[in-house]
């Protein structure tokens, strides 16, 4: 998967949303939001992520390609 995380810091899960935070220095960090919809696996994680470093139309850049990557897996288990 492209969104792959390496270094996993930190994580949650409340109900249907799961957080994971990734920091390697101040510079280089970021928090990925993973929502699960009702009818999940049926319908795509909601994906969002979060830096205060890093650029937001970078963030939206691989948002998009997080979630056209979670399309491919639609039925199927799309976090492992």
């Amino acid at each position: 998967m492209v969104c792959l995380i390496l270094m996993i810091s930190h994580t949650a899960m409340f109900n249907h949303m799961c957080f994971a935070g990734y920091r390697r220095t101040e510079f280089k960090e970021l928090t990925a939001h993973f929502q699960f919809g009702p009818d999940y696996p049926a319908s795509p994680l909601i994906i969002e992520l979060k830096s205060k470093p890093l650029d937001f139309k970078l963030l939206q850049g691989l948002e998009k390609v997080c979630t056209e990557e979670a399309q491919k897996y639609l039925n199927k288990q799309q976090v492992g």
